[in-house]
């Protein structure tokens, strides 16, 4: 019966292609609307996660003392830090599960000043382990440098240290005006372009308080200069070689470490598996995924705001999208209601005419998908392509404008087009099929 039902189908699309082509119309602008849409956001989403987690340097789960992120945390960083100790039992766990960690790195939170001979700045920053950090940036973000070198490109030991774009401009390592970046992340992802940093001054002298209240210095020098996203942070940051600020600030402690795993799969698994290590080894050591984390915070709060505009938009683009194809079948269906007649005329019941509908409705609905699939994609690849950058309002650089092209939106999309389509003909059909064969044989 599902053969005879579909022959039938697939010829009424042809043979009314007049009213098809209206219905059609209707599916692939709905097709494209819902996958434009859906593709900008969920890049928008992969766009900050991977900001954070790669290019960030927060992997996928944060280590640290248990209360390092309060407030109270942050304003006695070395009672909150992690000693020799911690890090030798947190790290016998971890080299144990080698064979699902992508990599790992020691993180710790510096401050102080930068001195030259004619301003005196102040800092704040990471340190952190350079080739560690390097591999949880991934092959991409290897490079994370704007202008110069990264860390992980010099001996682990040299006192070097790169600094915020704007911190640069004021140590005169830039030109002034600072450069416009609206190009800023489609061209630091050509990791091989050399944008030389080329300072005033070729050493900085950075100080640090330790932890007995010492002040040391060290002369350091500026390799490399890139843009965090935020104004207030790129005028301070500075990130140095985990040993070199350690050499400074007379310490051996960190503050936190950043694990990153071969399979998101895993996270769950192993940061559950890390909190019941750490209960029965060290209680006053704490597993997180960098989301739950404070340093997450503003991604956490970013996609909240996200996904309320994606679903408020998305429901309006369903409502539009469902009106438009419901009232083309409605249109469609009252043009043929003679056809419907004849087909009560010759026998068939109610139930068997309006799976007919319905199935030809899926019909057009799946070709209409086809079609909307070669269009949206060229569209996107176009636009992905043509490296259109565009003022997000939260960072101080511009972002690219790209569109997802993930199987899973095409598949997402087709399932809700079918979904309308089906609907909207069985909606329309409903009431002519049980209409008298006399008033549908002389409907005009």
């Amino acid at each position: 019966m599902f053969k005879l039902i579909l022959k039938i189908s697939i010829r009424n699309v042809f043979a009314n292609w007049k009213q098809s082509l209206s219905a059609l119309i209707s599916i692939i602008s709905g097709f494209i609307a819902i996958v434009i849409f859906s593709g900008y956001i969920s890049e928008i989403f992969e766009f900050y996660y991977e900001l954070d987690s790669k290019l960030g340097m927060k992997g996928h789960l944060i280590i640290e003392k248990e209360g390092a992120s309060s407030v109270l945390g942050r304003a006695d960083v070395w009672e909150y830090s992690l000693n020799s100790q911690d890090q030798k039992t947190i790290f016998d766990f971890l080299n144990h599960n080698n064979d699902i960690i992508e990599a790992k790195a020691r993180f710790l939170r510096i401050s102080g000043s930068i001195d030259t001979n004619e301003s005196s700045n102040i800092y704040r920053g990471l340190a952190y382990d350079p080739n560690e950090g390097a591999a949880i940036r991934t092959k991409k973000w290897e490079k994370n440098t704007y202008f110069g070198r990264p860390l992980s490109k010099t001996d682990e030991e040299s006192e070097v240290m790169v600094i915020g774009l704007r911190l640069a401009q004021k140590l005169n390592c830039l030109p002034d005006p600072m450069p416009l970046l609206d190009d800023y992340f489609i061209q630091l992802e050509q990791s091989s372009v050399d944008r030389p940093l080329n300072c005033r001054e070729q050493n900085f002298q950075v100080l640090g308080m330790t932890e007995k209240s010492q002040v040391n210095a060290l002369d350091i020098n500026a390799i490399g200069s890139y843009d965090l996203g935020y104004k207030e942070y790129d005028e301070r940051f500075i990130s140095l070689p985990l040993s070199v600020a350690q050499k400074l600030f007379d310490t051996d402690k960190i503050s936190y470490i950043v694990v990153t795993l071969k399979s998101k799969e895993l996270i769950a698994q192993f940061n559950k598996q890390l909190n019941e290590y750490f209960k029965n080894n060290l209680s006053h050591v704490l597993s997180q995924k960098w989301e739950d984390h404070p340093l997450g915070e503003f991604y956490t709060n970013t996609k909240s705001l996200l996904t309320v505009f994606r679903n408020f938009v998305m429901l309006i683009v369903l409502f539009v999208v469902g009106m438009s194809v419901f009232n083309t079948f409605i249109k469609l269906i009252k043009e043929r209601t003679k056809e419907v007649g004849m087909f009560r005329s010759l026998g068939f019941n109610p139930k068997f005419i309006r799976k007919l509908y319905v199935c030809e409705a899926l019909v057009l609905a799946l070709l209409g998908c086809v079609i909307g699939i070669v269009i949206s994609y060229i569209f996107s690849s176009a636009i992905n392509f043509s490296s259109i950058t565009y003022d997000s309002g939260l960072f101080s650089f511009k972002k690219p404008l790209r569109i997802n092209t993930e199987f899973f939106i095409y598949i997402q999309t087709i399932a809700i087009i079918v979904l309308i389509a089906t609907t909207a003909a069985f909606v329309a059909i409903r009431k002519p099929s049980k209409e008298n064969i006399i008033k549908l044989l002389l409907h005009s």
